[in-house]
């Protein structure tokens, strides 16, 4: 069997991989997967010392890694106006999120009272996995507000989904801010700027020399 070549998105996480955001990552996804699993495998536990373990793992990795982002794209740490008032938001959505997560990991519990346990298997992977992704973007949101006026252009794979709007702006080139004032920056799940919503697009920036910007 033939290895499948690398995708535009890979090497962009391979580059993340390479910087200090890498130890935040890490951690972060290594709370959040031990966090549900502990849960789902513990009998007679309640929900709150494990939504707490992740609301404090949201503040401590969210805030270093938009700063970590101010920083790599040309910015100043720490988060000042504007770009406070926008990681502020996001922290505090994130952990609504994880609040409607564990709902639904008690429902899934009480639903291995008649399946079995197997049906856990997988889910603290795949559920940290994509949290981790919001960590990403998080990350690269900083980037670009530090890059300001650097020109970026937009481009990459298609991936698994491919809207109108992101086919609209293959190859369009703008400047950092334009990016970030349209909120047309790609990867981030949930914006509801583009058709298909950023959840399993790959498209990614550029800068001038053709290096990947953000992931």
């Amino acid at each position: 069997m033939t290895d499948q070549p690398a995708t535009v998105f890979d090497l962009a996480l391979a580059q993340l991989s390479l910087g200090e955001y890498s130890q935040t990552r890490y951690v972060y996804k290594a709370t959040i997967q031990g966090t549900i699993d502990e849960y789902l495998y513990t009998d007679g536990v309640s929900i709150t010392r494990f939504r707490n373990v992740w609301r404090k793992a949201v503040q401590e990795a969210f805030y270093p890694a938009f700063e970590m982002g101010l920083v790599d794209g040309g910015g100043e740490a720490p988060a000042q106006g504007e770009d406070l008032q926008w990681i502020n938001a996001k922290a505090d959505a994130e952990r609504g999120y994880v609040d409607e997560l564990f709902v639904q990991l008690k429902a899934l519990k009480k639903q291995a009272q008649e399946e079995g346990i197997k049906i856990f298997d997988g889910v603290a992977e795949r559920r940290s996995e994509g949290y981790c992704r919001t960590l990403d973007s998080i990350y690269s949101e900083g980037k670009i507000r530090g890059a300001a006026n650097m020109m970026l252009t937009f481009g990459g794979a298609d991936g698994m989904e491919s809207c109108r709007t992101c086919q609209k702006l293959k190859g369009a080139r703008h400047r950092a801010s334009w990016w970030k004032g349209h909120n047309l920056i790609p990867g981030q799940p949930g914006n509801g700027n583009y058709d298909c919503g950023g959840y399993q697009c790959q498209h990614i920036l550029f800068n001038d020399k053709g290096e990947i910007f953000n992931v």
